[in-house]
């Protein structure tokens, strides 16, 4: 389980839920999963090494089980560009963005906002002619360095710099070629990552053992 994840599922009758389980540490502290009856935190435990729990439950109802303290901490040097657009060409569109998946970059096409992580593969502007490219950019230190960030149209750099902590507005010459953009210092490590893994779940009744679909 990942994020604040949950389970649910109805239960006709008291009984004992069985679950085994285990989990990672983040932050020196085990992954908690906690366990309610119809709204009510009826029990919580924490999973480190593969164990099983068993959990008297009182009564009928919803029963749902929370991963409650999922954390993920990296150090990531990134840079955010938002609303490019042309100036002082016979057109001011970028008429495509493309983010390969492999470049864990991003593209929010509503807000025109997007982010550089790494250094291969580029993520691509394609403009719709030549003119002067505006463009706002910020960068996240890590390691104590902000990204730095180039913008290439085939082999020919046309723009490198320093994403700092504020966005500011570049402007600068560009031709009717696609242009890349990426990270030429680029920087990520895990810190922290608490994980839960739920190994298998049953419900016993007085009369039957019924598993949690």
């Amino acid at each position: 389980m990942a994020g604040l994840s949950w389970i649910q599922t109805t239960v006709c009758a008291p009984g004992t839920l069985v679950i085994t389980a285990d989990g990672e540490e983040g932050a020196g502290e085990s992954p908690q999963l906690d366990i309610a009856l119809n709204g009510r935190v009826i029990a919580s435990e924490s999973f480190g090494r593969r164990r099983t729990a068993e959990i008297a439950v009182p009564g009928a109802g919803i029963l749902t089980l929370t991963f409650v303290n999922d954390l993920f901490l990296a150090d990531v040097r990134l840079a955010t560009f938002a609303q490019p657009y042309l100036l002082g060409g016979s057109c001011n569109q970028i008429r495509e963005v493309r983010v390969p998946p492999e470049s864990a970059g991003g593209w929010d096409e509503f807000s025109r906002s997007g982010t550089v992580v790494r250094n291969s593969p580029p993520i691509t502007m394609v403009p719709c002619g030549a003119g002067r490219l505006s463009i706002a950019l910020k960068g996240q230190a890590a390691a104590g360095e902000y990204p730095q960030v180039v913008f290439r149209q085939g082999n020919q750099v046309v723009k490198r710099v320093f994403a700092r902590k504020e966005f500011t507005r570049l402007n600068f010459p560009v031709d009717a070629r696609p242009l890349a953009l990426a990270i030429e210092n680029p920087y990520a490590i895990l810190k922290s990552d608490r994980n839960l893994n739920l190994r298998n779940i049953t419900y016993k009744t007085i009369t039957s053992d019924k598993p949690i679909p």
